[in-house]
């Protein structure tokens, strides 16, 4: 449970009962312990609003935290399962990892470090700036899943946005390292594997009592904690294994190390541009490899490809790009695209302004957009294909504010015609569900008859009207 004090954090599992500072709170690995990922995650997303307003005291660590916290939009992560061996020897065991909204999900299929096939969850923020918390030995694994969780940031660029742990192809041993400390009755141990590093406790009677595992990753961006468990020895052999010419390890998505032959720039670019600027899509199609851009590169392609899908929107006539236009620029917080179709929308011909509709409903069920649909009702002939159109596409916005409140207009007004099809597009609502209008449908009491010779009609009415409000507060 965790409750909030002025600038401090009061956290009690029922357990045990800290307090931290707000600072202190968005700096520390795995603060919130054992709480499930989904509650986790709602936490941070609370604690947002008190960061803000004491940002002024946080730390440069505690702001890119809350960086984080305020532009990852969870939903945006694209779910993916992956399977993958390590290998000690001949021994090969088998692992299963699972990203997906609510954070990433280690399988330990073969039981290497818990029992078989138990689910070993890690915060998304933790993964991003720590490392992976169970062993990935591909890089392109690792890159893929920093690339899925860069797509789901907000403001693409933002500080966070960059600050994920730095990836490199993990060093070869040639020789198993290993530190043993104790004696032959109980001692504790640290091996480094070629995809990270194990540690434990064993004694002559039990044998193994307990196994653990660093990251290489992990290892470096939680060194405190590493230390603790590994000892310093362990810790500095592997700092220096994991650096290339012993040059200082920096946290940049640009320090990769590996020996593949540098691509092109242009190469980059075409990747970039083709993608929309959602990197995650290059590693999903298979060219993780080629994608060696730096955080300045990305920043300059992102004003070039949103200055050229601004261009687009104002002149492409098809709805499925009109949509993709809308869905990418929005994905890169750029919000005039709809204010640019609107603009389109009042001098366009109706097939043009069809397409503007439809995009804009689509991609943003945009209370604008049915408003440019209703102006189809606005031509003469009644009998035309665009009155057709718009009364079958109004039984598809059965939560559309604008939408409900023209089918009022029109059971109000003396037009026949539209009464009878407001009838039919209430009809088809309630097919799908909405609680009400069945019964209100089946009373008879809306029918042009009632209306003509009911004085209580209205009550009617505002009986459709309250079915409505209630479908829009249905606790």
């Amino acid at each position: 449970m965790i409750h909030f004090e002025g600038d401090t954090i009061y956290q009690n599992n029922g357990k045990t009962k800290k307090n931290w500072a707000v600072s202190a709170f968005l700096e520390t690995y795995n603060v919130l312990g054992e709480e499930p990922l989904e509650t986790q995650n709602r936490l941070f997303k609370e604690i947002i609003p008190i960061a803000e307003e004491y940002y002024d005291t946080l730390s440069e660590t505690a702001r890119i935290r809350y960086d984080f916290w305020k532009q990852i939009e969870l939903n945006r992560i694209t779910p993916q399962t992956f399977t993958y061996t390590t290998q000690v020897a001949t021994t090969i065991k088998q692992w299963e990892l699972t990203i997906s909204p609510e954070g990433l999900y280690y399988r330990d299929i073969s039981g290497s470090y818990k029992q078989p096939n138990q689910l070993l969850p890690q915060l998304i923020s933790d993964f991003w700036f720590y490392g992976p918390l169970w062993p990935i030995p591909d890089l392109y694994t690792r890159k893929l899943l920093v690339a899925t969780i860069r797509n789901a940031f907000i403001q693409v660029g933002s500080i966070a946005s960059y600050k994920h742990f730095q990836l490199f192809e993990y060093p070869v041993i040639a020789n198993t390292k290993q530190w043993t400390s104790g004696d032959y009755h109980a001692s504790s141990f640290v091996i480094v594997r070629d995809y990270g590093i194990e540690y434990g406790d064993q004694n002559f009677h039990d044998g193994l009592l307990f196994l653990g595992f660093f990251s290489f990753e992990h290892c470096l961006n939680c060194m405190d904690l590493a230390t603790k468990q590994l000892g310093q020895q362990a810790v500095s052999e592997i700092n220096r294994l994991t650096q290339p010419d012993n040059k200082p390890v920096t946290n940049t998505s640009a320090n990769i190390i590996s020996t593949k032959p540098t691509i092109s720039n242009e190469r980059s670019k075409q990747l970039y541009m083709d993608n929309g600027g959602q990197i995650h899509y290059i590693y999903l199609d298979g060219f993780g490899d080629e994608y060696h851009a730096t955080q300045a590169d990305e920043a300059q392609w992102k004003q070039e490809l949103i200055q050229k899908y601004t261009e687009r929107l104002q002149e492409e006539t098809n709805e499925t790009l009109l949509a993709s236009l809308l869905r990418s620029l929005a994905y890169h917080n750029v919000t005039h695209g709809e204010a640019i179709l609107l603009n389109r929308a009042s001098t366009e011909s109706l097939r043009n302004r069809q397409a503007i509709f439809m995009a804009l409903w689509k991609e943003n069920k945009s209370e604008n957009a049915v408003t440019i649909l209703l102006d189809f009702l606005k031509e003469k002939n009644i009998d035309s294909y665009w009155h057709d159109y718009a009364w079958t596409s109004l039984t598809r916005m059965p939560d559309s504010q604008t939408a409900r409140n023209w089918i009022v207009e029109c059971l109000k007004g003396n037009n026949e015609r539209f009464f009878q099809k407001a009838l039919d597009v209430l009809f088809v609502w309630s097919l799908n569900g909405k609680s009400g209008l069945t019964e209100l449908l089946a009373s008879g009491q809306l029918s042009w008859q009632n209306k003509i010779n009911n004085p209580e009609f209205y009550q009617t009415i505002t009986t459709l009207q309250q079915i409505f409000t209630e479908q829009n507060n249905p606790n």
